[in-house]
């Protein structure tokens, strides 16, 4: 079946569990837990990796709910993200998804969007125009910049 038609919505571990996405600010961190502030109250998570952002932080949460708690999975700084309007779309010789994008202040990007990429959108589906949001995973100094996205989120459907 067509990536087109899969409900980025719901997201699921490997173990069938529901993946949640919550924007929330950084209360305490502790070596291996996290609290959030968030629109529903305060959230813990179990995060055992390190955390490198400090209280008081934005960050976009995707967790999951077990019998351990709420397991942190990923995280997003909110300081990090690009707002970005899709300028061209290619794919490198391995297939990789290139996008190059400028910004609301006119910087250019030149975004890599591999499998390890959470997107809520199928890649197929991409067009010239789309505006998208972009957490970096890793960033360099060239022109234009070349960003491995974490996390594209496209904000015109």
């Amino acid at each position: 079946m067509s990536d087109q038609y899969y409900d980025y919505t719901l997201r699921r571990t490997t173990n069938g569990d529901e993946i949640k996405r919550v924007t929330a600010t950084v209360g305490e961190v502790g070596d291996d837990f996290i609290t959030a502030i968030t629109e529903m109250g305060e959230l813990k998570f179990n995060y055992p990796k390190g955390f490198n952002l400090k209280e008081g932080d934005q960050f976009i949460a995707d967790y999951v709910e077990n019998t351990k708690g709420n397991e942190l999975l990923s995280y997003f700084d909110e300081t990090s993200k690009i707002n970005a309007t899709v300028k061209e779309i290619s794919r490198d010789t391995n297939g990789m998804l290139r996008v190059y994008g400028v910004s609301d202040d006119n910087r250019e990007y030149d975004i890599n969007v591999d499998s390890d990429t959470i997107t809520n959108f199928a890649h197929s589906t991409l067009k010239e125009g789309d505006e998208i949001v972009v957490y970096p995973e890793k960033t360099d100094g060239n022109i234009p910049v070349v960003v491995r996205a974490k996390l594209v989120v496209r904000r015109s459907e």
